[in-house]
């Protein structure tokens, strides 16, 4: 799963979501080519500005809630992965 902070006003598309494929597909390889791409408010980051992508692994994959919440810098941003209900 690839997901996108968007920028103020934009949208993800399904023209979107089409040319982040190919770019993917072709740039780098169709291995890479994600399962689904979406949209989300906010990724979260350790206090020193690193992606946690390991919480959010765990958290979809139903393997238990983010531990030290007190070394993310945006922990709130975790409500919206707790509530997602994958496409798949």
């Amino acid at each position: 799963i690839l997901f996108l902070k968007l920028g103020e006003g934009a949208d993800l598309t399904p023209s979107l979501i089409e040319q982040l494929n190919q770019a993917i597909r072709t740039q780098l390889s169709p291995r890479h080519v994600p399962a689904a791409i979406l949209a989300c408010p906010d990724i979260p980051y350790t206090l020193n500005g690193k992606r946690i992508e390991v919480a959010v692994k765990r958290l979809l994959s139903g393997l238990g809630e983010p531990t030290n919440l007190g070394a993310v810098a945006n922990p709130e941003c975790f409500a919206f992965f707790r509530q997602l209900q994958l496409p798949f």
